[in-house]
């Protein structure tokens, strides 16, 4: 899910710089002097193709509208056999030129991303051109090279009224990019609440998901999305779907510290002990990602301290083991057990040992961890002097008060 969202967040950012009006420069040359221009009007009176495209698939009407030509546009409109695709008009949002080519143009021509004049016109937003050629009978579904619509081009980049347009007009809500997104996904993805509403009005899938398993649900809980992930959740988005790693919309918003996205799903019902494909719950992965305020609302609405991992790691554990001191010292706050263990037999006082973490041991160390002879072993295996310090000094404490004799380190 997350490769494959960094994928289609990179295509989204690609999407408009490639309509630029770079692609018209090998025509250019025709068209930006007077002398040009009437060289044009010359060659199109001896029968010159005015639909002739140049290497990148631009013929000299896509040229004259991207540049803005008009008086060109017309003597190339008035040459009879053109052929063009509107789509350098859609882009500039040149409506009368739309309108011009209502006749004669092929709307459905592609460029060499595969987009038509329609797409085009959704991607830069051209409210108006849009309209008319919806009106003219354009194709509303129609998908380029990347398997994106109009709609789903809309709603990824957040215009609204389109978006509203193109659904009114009866574009396919379920149709989906090579991503396997959908519209909703694809609002959802950008956070845009209004245009999520739109969707979900209109009847979209709450629960479609894209290749990885992923819903717009769990992408809007990802990014921190609340107001979105409110919309979705009102509207009865399923809280327990998961995506291909099992990781749900509570999981994913927890690993990433947002508060009010997980008091949103927690407050909805999500499972607090719903486990990922490694047996995570939402508290082990927020302990994990040191997302202090996260650990709390859910130690406070009931999360279980001590579900462990497939690899039998606790919350405190799995904290002690990222160095999170913050989150260490709730957890014991919150009466987590010290002495819990990991398959190996690792304590949280033995990991923090095991990867350096002085601060952390002794802040177990301090809440009457049990001094093992190991963790001292270890910590002077892999070197960390300041561990092996707090380690002997509380040993000695503890040696110094013992009338039995014994040493505090056991074996």
């Amino acid at each position: 899910m997350l490769e494959g969202l960094k994928l289609r967040e990179n295509l989204i950012k690609d999407q408009q710089h490639r309509h630029s009006k770079a692609e018209f420069v090998s025509q250019e040359e025709l068209l930006d002097s007077p002398e040009r221009q009437l060289q044009v009007e010359q060659l199109l009176r001896r029968n010159a193709d005015p639909n002739a495209p140049d290497r990148l698939g631009n013929t000299a009407l896509l040229c004259a509208a991207a540049q803005g030509h008009p008086e060109l546009i017309q003597a190339l409109l008035d040459a009879g056999r053109i052929r063009a695709t509107a789509r350098a008009s859609a882009e500039e949002g040149l409506q009368e030129v739309v309108e011009a080519l209502e006749t004669g143009a092929q709307l459905e021509a592609r460029d060499e991303h595969g987009d038509t004049a329609l797409l085009v016109a959704a991607i830069y937003d051209r409210l108006k051109v849009v309209e008319a050629l919806v009106e003219a009978g354009a194709q509303l579904d129609a998908r380029n090279v990347d398997g994106r619509t109009a709609l789903i081009a809309a709603s990824s980049l957040g215009h609204l009224q389109v978006v509203k347009v193109l659904v009114n007009a009866g574009a396919q809500l379920e149709a989906h990019d090579e991503f396997g997104c959908t519209s909703l996904i694809s609002a959802a993805q950008r956070g845009d609440v209004k245009v999520v509403e739109v969707l979900v009005k209109a009847g979209a899938q709450l629960e479609a998901c894209d290749k990885h398993g992923g819903t717009a649900l769990m992408f809007a809980a990802r990014s921190g999305y609340q107001d979105v992930v409110a919309v979705l959740v009102k509207a009865g988005a399923k809280l327990e779907a998961h995506d291909e790693h099992r990781q749900m919309a509570l999981t994913l918003a927890a690993s990433e510290g947002y508060q009010g996205v997980v008091g949103v799903l927690v407050k909805a019902g999500a499972q607090l002990e719903a486990r990922d494909e490694f047996g995570k719950t939402a508290l082990i992965r927020a302990a994990e990602a040191g997302r202090l305020k996260v650990v709390e609302v859910l130690v406070k609405t009931g999360a279980q301290l001590e579900a462990r991992d497939e690899l039998g790691a606790t919350a405190l554990i799995t904290a002690a083991s990222k160095g999170q001191l913050k989150v260490v010292e709730a957890l014991l706050k919150a009466g987590a057990q010290l002495e819990a263990h990991n398959k190996y037999r690792h304590t949280a006082l033995i990991v923090a040992a095991f990867f350096g973490y002085q601060e952390v041991a002794e802040v177990l160390v301090k809440a009457g961890a049990q001094l093992e002879a190991r963790a001292l072993t270890i910590a002077t295996h892999e070197g960390h002097l300041k561990v092996v310090e707090v380690l002997e000094e509380a040993s000695a404490r503890l040696d110094a008060g013992n009338v039995d004799g014994e040493t505090a380190l056991k074996a």
